[in-house]
């Protein structure tokens, strides 16, 4: 089985980072004995964790001096701060209709 994909990401971390996440997810939004069997905390630790590692993999393949930051930087401003400023958004102005 193929570990890398053609972006040089490796998928199994990739997936442990979304299992990661779905644990947290599942910790805050379940009750009973769900909530009391899932470590929470621990599973933010490892996002973060694995986040910061699958982070540092690609300029440390190529070097940091080498590595494309600006292309980087962009890459991450339209992945994350487009939509959150864009749901921000929406919801200040669901808010300010219907209040």
């Amino acid at each position: 089985m193929e570990e890398k994909n053609d972006d040089g990401r490796i998928r199994s971390l990739d997936g442990l980072r979304g299992v990661a996440a779905l644990a947290v997810v599942a910790y805050h939004y379940t009750g009973g004995y769900l909530h009391r069997l899932l470590p929470g905390g621990r599973f933010v630790a490892l996002f973060f964790i694995l986040s910061g590692l699958v982070l540092s993999i690609a300029p440390l393949r190529v070097g940091a001096g080498a590595y494309d930051w600006p292309r980087y930087q962009l890459r991450r401003v339209v992945r994350l701060a487009i939509p959150t400023c864009t749901a921000v958004g929406l919801c200040c102005a669901v808010f300010s209709i219907f209040s």
